[in-house]
């Protein structure tokens, strides 16, 4: 019975950990025709912005690229761009591999809805602001606006407040209840009604202090740049997880005590 129970109670940390480790950034491009390699080769007043939304748990970048001032082979203004693109790549002065499309064909016009997975061998260079957006034109063909996809400061104290909550995961201890009925011995979990919720809190905790994260400081950063904001979790998923897990238990009880009258007859 012991043992159903501590299962039961591990699997529903273990689903409530994975949810509310899910998180979401932030991220702003200005896009301009000088940001474009070598440094002079471009000259246009075509301009552009970026904002886009990064999911790290299914890796989705979504949002919006807009532009204006495009121009077509001959030259002249147009509203179509022949390509658009997240590249790998840090400095204006060099060309970086394309990461994915962010939009089909050669006719694009503005505003570009982005909806495109980022592989996880360039997550990493996302999040350090090493990716950049490029709109491509007839005229230009390698680019004619670019900008460095940059992560945004407004998020920054609640992340780091969510960083440090994540610590919490010694609730863990609740699942050792003797009976599972009591969650004492999970001295991190908030609630400690029972085994598995004073495991289960103690994965989610607040920051160390207690207090909500304080918003980071305006800087001189021109507010792009920081770590991004953790998503809260649904408490009633929570709960729901937390019933499946308890489910979980009774069911291996159940067999436990069925195997037992079967051995005595």
């Amino acid at each position: 019975m012991k043992t159903s129970l501590a299962l039961g109670s591990t699997l529903a940390l273990l689903l409530v950990s994975g949810v509310s480790s899910a998180a979401t950034h932030k991220f702003h491009a200005t896009l301009v025709a000088a940001n474009e390699p070598p440094a002079g080769s471009v000259i246009s007043i075509a301009s552009g912005t970026a904002d886009l939304t990064f999911d790290d748990a299914s890796r989705m970048m979504t949002g919006t690229v807009i532009f204006t001032g495009i121009h077509g082979a001959n030259g002249a203004p147009t509203t179509t761009a022949t390509a658009a693109h997240i590249h790998d790549g840090v400095a204006t002065t060099v060309s970086g591999a394309v990461i994915v499309p962010i939009a089909s064909g050669n006719n694009i016009t503005s505003p570009i809805t982005v909806s495109v997975v980022i592989p996880s061998a360039n997550v990493a260079a996302l999040m350090t602001d090493s990716t950049y957006v490029n709109v491509h034109s007839a005229k230009f063909a390698n680019g004619e606006i670019r900008g460095q996809l940059v992560l945004q400061a407004a998020d920054a104290g609640a992340e780091a407040g969510a960083d440090s909550g994540t610590s919490g995961t010694s609730g863990t201890s609740g699942t050792s209840g003797t009976s599972g009925a009591s969650g004492t011995s999970g001295t991190s979990g908030t609630s400690g009604t029972s085994g598995m919720s004073g495991g289960t809190s103690g994965a989610v905790t607040t920051p160390a202090d207690g207090g909500a994260a304080a918003p980071a400081p305006a800087g001189d950063s021109g507010g792009c740049s920081s770590a991004p904001t953790r998503t809260e979790t649904n408490g009633n998923g929570l709960a729901m997880m937390g019933l499946a897990g308890l489910g979980l238990a009774l069911v291996l009880r159940a067999r436990n005590t069925r195997s037992t009258r079967d051995k005595k007859r």
